[in-house]
């Protein structure tokens, strides 16, 4: 999903102290139907989940296309279906 105000750059950024090449991170804009939103998501290897959004559906949507749901470990978060994806999945 398209990153907010200087989302994109930070993590571009990120990517490139990281060693990774920022050019490999994909910004989508928004998907006009569900189908297309699954068909994309399958495109990637890791979908980045965000720290202030549980996401519940778009969870379920990138595990059902063959992703796997990334995101922040944050203590009070434990519980968000990316984090349990990833436990259950041994990826991540």
């Amino acid at each position: 999903m398209h990153a907010q105000g200087d989302g994109e750059a930070s993590l571009q950024n990120a990517a490139a102290r990281a060693g990774v090449d920022p050019a490999r991170l994909v910004f989508a804009r928004w998907a006009p139907t569900s189908e297309e939103h699954v068909r994309r998501s399958g495109l990637a290897a890791i979908s980045l989940d965000t720290p202030l959004y549980n996401s519940m559906t778009t969870a379920c949507d990138v595990l059902w296309a063959g992703a796997r749901p990334a995101r922040p470990r944050r203590p009070r978060r434990r519980g968000s279906l990316a984090a349990a994806g990833r436990a259950a999945g041994g990826s991540l």
